[in-house]
């Protein structure tokens, strides 16, 4: 696989993505996305895995009907579905939640990373590169309408022998700095992005991709082309609500919080490694950034 080609690394994304199902009751009930991502130790050949979804995605949320909000708490554990490393099939391991996610300082940012234990054969994640892709990679610049890639759950299929993520592709239509977006979490108004991208329930915590070859028409009529690294746009955080009527839900549009906001909960993540002996690596290697274990 090379990195740079689209053709090869977009279908190859999808087994990074996992279905996170509520472990309440006998029945596997999919409740979002997560995807994997894993830290290298640049002098060995050592590496850390871990799950990124939303926060609401892992927790319990209490709603009236009128959309008062009561409160939340993590749950204690969630199932997690998966490809094998082989392609030959799915798995479903159990992961505690609570006391094991890491968070952003900003309790606005909804976003939970949670350290995963390794399971040989069984996983498939992108490197940190991609995560830190906007800051020390080549990728090209993020701008509205960048084009992007979306991998994620479809409720009413998520595979019969395999997982079976969608890919949907749209482009940047909004990028902002202000708390505007109102999810319903209780915390008013939160900070995203936009994407000219379709949602519905179950996208939340899907890994939003920056093509890694963009095209741009210039004033002049002049054509060019960017071609880099994938890197990481974001994470699917919502549906979105009409600001006038919250009863009306804007489908068409996808609010997703900034990748800036994870490099953020990953920066001390990072910190810590280092100081336990490690060197970890957040640029590209030039190689895969899909590895299999």
């Amino acid at each position: 696989m090379t990195s740079g080609i689209p053709e090869l690394i977009v279908p190859a994304l999808k087994d990074t993505v996992l279905f996170v199902l509520s472990a309440v009751g006998p029945v596997d009930k999919p409740v979002g996305t997560a995807f994997l991502v894993h830290i290298n130790d640049k002098n060995s050949q050592r590496f850390s895995p871990f799950v990124v979804t939303n926060k609401h995605v892992l927790q319990n949320v209490d709603v009236d009907p009128d959309g008062t909000f009561n409160g939340c708490q993590y749950l204690d554990k969630v199932r997690l579905r998966f490809n094998a490393a082989d392609g030959q099939g799915y798995s479903i391991a159990e992961m505690l939640v609570k006391g094991k996610v890491i968070e952003h300082q900003n309790p606005l940012v909804d976003l939970a990373v949670v350290p995963m234990r390794i399971v040989n054969g069984s996983s498939v994640s992108i490197e940190g590169s991609v995560v830190y892709g906007s800051r020390f990679g080549n990728c090209p610049s993020f701008i509205e309408g960048r084009d992007t890639v979306t991998v994620s759950l479809l409720q009413t299929y998520a595979g019969h022998k395999l997982n079976h993520p969608i890919l949907r592709f749209g482009k940047i239509a909004l990028i902002s700095e202000e708390n505007w977006c109102n999810t319903g979490r209780g915390f008013g108004p939160e900070q995203a992005w936009l994407v000219d991208l379709g949602t519905y329930e179950g996208a939340s915590g899907s890994p939003v991709f920056l093509y890694p070859v963009q095209t741009d028409i210039h004033g002049n009529g002049q054509v060019t082309t960017q071609q880099g690294s994938i890197a990481l746009v974001g994470v699917v955080k919502a549906t979105l609500n009409s600001p006038s009527d919250p009863s009306m839900q804007l489908r068409a549009l996808t609010p997703i919080e900034p990748v800036k906001n994870l490099q953020e909960i990953f920066d001390p993540i990072l910190e810590n490694m280092r100081q336990n002996g490690w060197d970890p690596v957040v640029t590209s290697s030039g190689a895969d950034v899909i590895l299999k274990y």
